[in-house]
């Protein structure tokens, strides 16, 4: 195992970087390591993002040399160490997904990191960046699942007017228990996003996730209650508006494929 990262020293509050780059020598130094060509396990520990992309494209082209077996996001461990170790050793399957999105490095010389627009190109977070290296909501296991949900619509005017129950079942189809995260975004559809010229569209938001336990071979339902609040949009005044035209709900839980679901307004 490979453990690099950044500590306090590096960033904290009030205390920026001008980059997300592995500091000092840690990205040479890996790539030191990595051409004893042994299995490598790769932990970052940081707070912040880290671009490592020399080592995400070794990991993903196996024409180039070799990469990290697995890249493990493990932020700041500090009193859970333990329970890292469970999941490192497979003692425990309960990853999560990203709660962030992971830049490469040409992100930082496309904009200022300092700067707070989130949707001034090349886009900020998952909501208006799409060339992540990871994702915001990715995440693997040391299982596989398959998702399938359905949507229900509630009235069709009054009170009841755009409520949803989403029903999804998670499937286990791997050899293992484990912990399966299915996350819910919004996204407006094109219809939407081309009558809007005041202020920019997201490309998706989150309204709602759950985490469920899912013994190998088996099934585990969930249920989302869902309404026309999950579908607005904030305009240029900074208010919450429910735009008409069709919209999506998107569920995800990765690596699976994502279910899509339209819906009229």
């Amino acid at each position: 195992m490979l453990a690099l990262g950044i500590d306090k020293s590096i960033e904290g509050e009030g205390h920026d970087r001008p980059d997300t780059l592995l500091p000092g020598l840690q990205t040479k130094f890996a790539e030191m390591v990595l051409a004893l060509r042994k299995p490598t396990l790769l932990i970052l520990t940081n707070g912040g993002a880290l671009a490592v992309d020399s080592l995400a494209a070794a990991t993903r082209d196996k024409a180039l040399p070799p990469g990290p077996a697995a890249i493990v996001e493990a932020f700041n461990p500090c009193t859970n160490a333990p329970a890292l170790a469970q999941l490192l050793f497979g003692t425990e399957n309960r990853w999560g997904k990203l709660p962030i999105t992971i830049y490469p490095e040409s992100w930082a010389q496309q904009t200022d990191p300092a700067s707070y627009d989130m949707s001034a190109w090349p886009g900020r977070t998952y909501k208006y960046y799409d060339k992540a290296l990871w994702s915001f909501g990715w995440g693997l296991s040391l299982t596989t699942f398959d998702l399938d949900c359905q949507l229900v619509k509630h009235g069709e005017g009054g009170a009841a007017a755009n409520r949803y129950t989403a029903n999804c079942v998670v499937t286990n189809t791997g050899p293992r228990d484990g912990d399966a995260v299915v996350l819910v975004y919004h996204a407006a559809g094109s219809d939407v996003r081309a009558s809007i010229h005041d202020h920019p569209v997201p490309r998706r938001a989150l309204v709602g996730f759950e985490r469920v336990r899912v013994g190998r071979g088996g099934q585990a339902g969930l249920r989302f209650e869902l309404t026309a609040r999950e579908l607005e949009l904030v305009d240029a005044a900074g208010e919450r508006r429910l735009y008409p035209g069709m919209h999506e709900f998107v569920f995800s839980s990765s690596p699976s494929p994502e279910v899509r679901l339209a819906v009229r307004v």
